[in-house]
């Protein structure tokens, strides 16, 4: 069996490994692709800008070439490039020209023609700008910014398209005719056009556009393909685990129900039983075959308490429920022997079925039945040897008393006798002693209202002339019946101290969880030495201290502490501490109350 379970792990492990490898595999092939995607969108999108370029700088080389035809090389010559031009009927000309030529093509922003001097400097001879303009160039303007396609132009001849380039005006594309005397075969001045360099950019953008909007779209469906495959790869894993999980469910409650201590079985809504485990099965003394599917829970129940329980069952089973959980009922053995059960039953959630588990308490039962006989015997017993003892030391008290009035004084015995009938009257007291204790946990302990039990403790006592003040009004409790007489012997010890003692006192406090119950009175107090010997047994001072000791005793039935915290001249203070569960709040009329 280890064997064959080492080996499925083995089998998972590899299996896992598979599936993770093929797992990381789809995500490898993605970002793969996705990079090629990219990357060949990317070139594809640049080569689609660059190529709407060149083909923008062909229409405006084309554009530039139509427009310098026009020009007249041999009127440009008659121009010197000053201010004297603008008189000049071809300045007048040319200008109009210029304007024209920007007029016809929208993307052209200026035209211009300009000059060089002998020393190198290029200057305008005239531009498509009025002369309000802030842009105007007028004749004879130096053009500081001139560029190395500038200064080519005029030394080569060859007309070109410019990259972009920066100067006063903004940053531009331009398009440069060399205007050639064919005369002389020399240049006479150069055509500029320039277009708006970012209106040049937006349209190579704009020319990308489509190529990476393809791009991105190819992309998008490569993801939603592979989020689709993972997906689908990740709902297969999660039902695989969850058959997994479900069979080792499975295996585990059937493990559990199998082999838990309690006779277990499942239960139909027609009342059979369709599963039951071993220990049902050796409770019944039927076989589990003879048992699952075969019989009905109701013929293992007495006649009895047949109808109640069938009515548990049906009231499961409806909307409004309510039936218990928890009850007992005698259960019917196949021999004809009948067991007392503790049952414990609910619905399987989502279904119709309930599961029920039966606890044997027959032999517990007749374990309790058979101490509670003995515990009455030997209370019986104890009282009578109680009353016995009382009978005879009544008895050798009177004949001690018979026996001290008719000595002398002076005789020997004198002495001796009067010893002995103190002994006689201190057993008297240690056997009330044990009639207290001999009622202590007789009774099952119960909630009690505390400001009652304490009033009625009092009503016991010589209260004259002292005041009872109590701020207790909604407080309960748990403890042995013999709480009244607690309270009681407390108040009798602050009468029997002999200290002038005028009023009593109980009040209690939460701190936490615990309820701090406190007894006061304003009498001289107890002196700090004899605190901590207070609630002994050895300590004997009349009837008070064997009273606190039964109360230590009574209080601690229920896990309920005492002790004396009272300043020696501030009266006796006992405080009770409550614990957790020993107490609760009474409801107000009305109310429910909620333990």
């Amino acid at each position: 069996m280890e064997e064959r379970q080492g080996s499925m792990a083995k089998e998972d492990r590899s299996t896992g490994g598979d599936r993770g490898l093929l797992a990381r595999i789809p995500v490898s092939w993605l970002t793969i692709a996705l990079v090629l995607v990219i990357i060949g969108g990317g070139l594809f999108a640049t080569w689609t800008a660059f190529n709407e370029a060149d083909g923008m700088r062909r229409s405006l080389l084309q554009g530039a070439q139509y427009a310098v035809a026009g020009i007249d090389a041999e009127g440009l010559q008659h121009l010197n490039g000053s201010v004297d031009d603008l008189a000049s009927p071809y300045y007048a000309k040319l200008k109009s020209q210029l304007i024209e030529v920007r007029a016809v093509d929208p993307k052209c922003r200026f035209s211009y023609v300009m000059g060089q001097r002998d020393d190198g400097t290029v200057f305008f001879f005239a531009d498509s700008e009025p002369p309000e303009s802030s842009d105007y160039s007028p004749p004879g303007q130096v053009y500081e910014e001139a560029t190395i396609w500038t200064r080519n132009a005029f030394e080569t001849g060859i007309a070109t398209t410019t990259d972009a380039d920066t100067d006063r005006w903004g940053t531009w594309i331009s398009v440069l005719i060399p205007i050639i005397d064919t005369g002389k075969g020399r240049v006479v001045g150069v055509f500029g056009m320039d277009v708006d360099a970012s209106d040049w950019y937006q349209h190579m953008a704009m020319a990308a556009v489509p190529a990476i909007l393809v791009s991105l779209l190819i992309a998008a469906l490569l993801v939603v393909f592979a989020v689709y495959s993972r997906a689908a790869e990740q709902e297969r894993d999660r039902l695989e685990a969850s058959e997994a999980n479900a069979r080792e469910s499975e295996a585990l409650y059937r493990t559990i129900f199998e082999n838990t201590a309690n006779a277990t079985f499942i239960i139909e809504k027609d009342t059979t039983i369709s599963l039951a485990n071993t220990r049902m099965a050796e409770l019944s003394q039927y076989s589990r075959e003879e048992i699952e599917g075969r019989l009905s829970w109701t013929v293992f129940v007495h006649p009895d308490d047949l109808p109640r329980m069938i009515e548990y069952h049906q009231m499961r089973r409806t909307p409004a429920g309510g039936a218990p959980s928890t009850y007992q009922f005698r259960f019917i053995r196949r021999d004809g022997e009948i067991r007392k059960i503790f049952l414990y039953v609910g619905l399987i959630p989502g279904t119709m079925k309930s599961i029920a588990s039966l606890y044997d308490i027959t032999d517990r039962i007749r374990a309790e039945e058979a101490l509670q006989r003995a515990n009455r015997k030997l209370v019986y017993l104890a009282q009578l040897t109680k009353t016995e003892l009382a009978n005879r030391l009544f008895i050798l008290h009177g004949y001690l008393e018979l026996a001290r009035m008719n000595l002398s004084p002076d005789s020997s015995l004198a002495g001796p006798i009067v010893r002995s009938v103190e002994t006689a009257a201190e057993m008297n007291a240690v056997l009330a002693l044990t009639r207290d204790y001999g009622d202590l946990g007789v009774r099952q302990p119960t909630w009690q209202d505390l400001n009652l039990t304490f009033l009625l403790g009092l009503s016991h006592l010589p209260m004259d002339g002292i005041r009872t003040e109590s701020e207790i009004k909604d407080l309960e409790v748990f403890a042995d019946p013999l709480l009244e007489r607690a309270f009681q012997e407390l108040v009798h010890g602050s009468l029997a101290r002999g200290e002038p003692v005028t009023v009593v006192r109980l009040t209690a406090r939460e701190e936490g969880k615990t309820l701090n119950v406190i007894y006061e009175d304003d009498g001289t107090g107890i002196p700090a030495d004899k605190k901590e010997s207070l609630f002994s047994l050895e300590v004997r001072e009349g009837g008070k201290v064997r009273g606190l000791l039964f109360v230590r005793e009574l209080l601690d039935i229920t896990g309920i502490g005492i002790q004396e915290t009272g300043a020696p001249d501030s009266g006796a203070r006992f405080e009770i501490s409550v614990p957790d569960g020993c107490w609760r709040r009474v409801p107000a009329a009305g109310e429910e109350r909620n333990d």
